[in-house]
């Protein structure tokens, strides 16, 4: 889950996510999984371990 109020939108999480299941669409977006691919985290912790 995204915490708006400290996400910085710098998609770091995306861009550290090995499945490449975070998505973020412009510079003005959250960045977000879609709830097809939730199923697909293996829940690693990298996307965590980078964000702010």
């Amino acid at each position: 889950t995204i915490d708006e109020n400290k996400c910085k939108q710098d998609g770091i999480c995306a861009a550290e996510c090995p499945r490449r299941i975070i998505t973020q669409e412009d510079d003005a977006s959250y960045p977000q999984v879609a709830e097809a691919d939730e199923a697909y985290c293996m829940v690693c912790g990298h996307c965590v371990a980078v964000c702010p």
